[in-house]
């Protein structure tokens, strides 16, 4: 979703008056701290688990939501333009 979302930038049109270099610029930084605060999120939850077997399926399960809300968020961005 990210990926098409950054090739729909690029093949936007250049006469709307739209600085889409600026919007993929901030898109980037976006991205850049969602990763960082997805893992941040996820490794505090694997953390309070401690040595208990369960913490990896618990930051697995912690990644796949964060990464699965993103999708949808990037796939609605991407279509309400």
């Amino acid at each position: 979703a990210y990926g098409a979302l950054m090739k729909r930038l690029d093949a936007s049109d250049p006469t709307d008056g739209v600085d889409y270099p600026a919007i993929k610029r901030q898109l980037v930084e976006a991205q850049r701290a969602w990763i960082s605060f997805s893992k941040n999120d996820c490794q505090a939850r694997y953390d309070l688990y401690g040595n208990g077997s369960i913490r990896g399926a618990v930051y697995t399960g912690c990644m796949i939501a964060h990464t699965e809300r993103r999708t949808q968020d990037l796939r609605r961005w991407m279509f309400a333009n």
